[in-house]
């Protein structure tokens, strides 16, 4: 089987469509060696991937490898993962195998901590406990001072943590990933401090067309936190 990538399109109606080869644009890791990107933009980030992997679920396809090296952004806003179709023997993931959805949300929650922490991730300790302890001590370092306060902070933390939790039953679906992490994206300043306005400064530097100053995931999201998944779930039924 060739290798093909999935891409999130960017606005309102893009849609997430797969094709062979390599995808257009810049590797995460490339452009997180040169900058972290706002909280906004990260959480958009998060959801654009998201999103990508519902598709990839209804598809029947599986990642298990998912990382920054394998996430491209292009200057139009466009959103990839690389690496479908990739034979692997095993995933970062505790449990090790490869060809199950909570295992590319696991390698979301690798991708966010990556883009929204300093430090990066380390050794995680073998036991269940020890593991998810560990992720809460990673989770409370994350920069989230501009929205310090706000009533929901408390309930995305644990969120991000469940993303990457140890136990597979504890982690959510794709869907409820996008739709928390698009809604709380919603909530922070948009000028400045979206992903393609982040990314596109970096690529200005290097002499590329700049992204458009538009969101690019302005799907409409429910507001709430504490509904979200719900909401999410419901929607879910009800297109079966």
């Amino acid at each position: 089987m060739n290798a093909y990538h999935y891409t999130r399109e960017a606005g309102e109606l893009g849609q997430v469509l797969a094709a062979e080869g390599s995808a257009a644009g810049r590797t995460l890791e490339e452009l997180l060696g040169e900058q972290r990107p706002p909280l906004r933009a990260a959480l958009e980030l998060g959801a654009a991937l998201a999103d990508i992997l519902c598709i990839a679920e209804e598809d029947g396809a599986f990642h298990g490898d998912l990382s920054p090296r394998v996430v491209r952004v292009a200057t139009n806003g466009n959103v990839s993962v690389e690496g479908f179709g990739v034979p692997r023997a095993r995933s970062c993931a505790p449990e090790g195998v490869v060809n199950a959805a909570s295992v590319d949300i696991y390698g979301l929650g690798l991708v966010l901590h990556a883009a929204l922490s300093p430090t990066a991730l380390g050794a995680m300790p073998s036991d269940a406990d020890g593991h998810d302890d560990a992720v809460i001590d990673r989770v409370m370092g994350f920069d989230f001072r501009e929205v310090q306060g706000k009533r929901w902070l408390q309930e995305v933390r644990t969120f991000l943590c469940k993303i990457l939790a140890w136990h597979v039953e504890e982690r959510p679906v794709a869907l409820d990933a996008a739709n928390v992490l698009g809604s709380v994206a919603d909530e922070l300043p948009g000028d400045g401090q979206n992903l393609p306005h982040a990314a596109g400064s970096l690529m200005r530097d290097r002499g590329s067309r700049p992204f458009a100053h538009q969101g690019v995931w302005n799907q409409p999201r429910k507001l709430g936190i504490g509904m979200l998944a719900q909401d999410a779930r419901e929607h879910r039924v009800g297109a079966d």
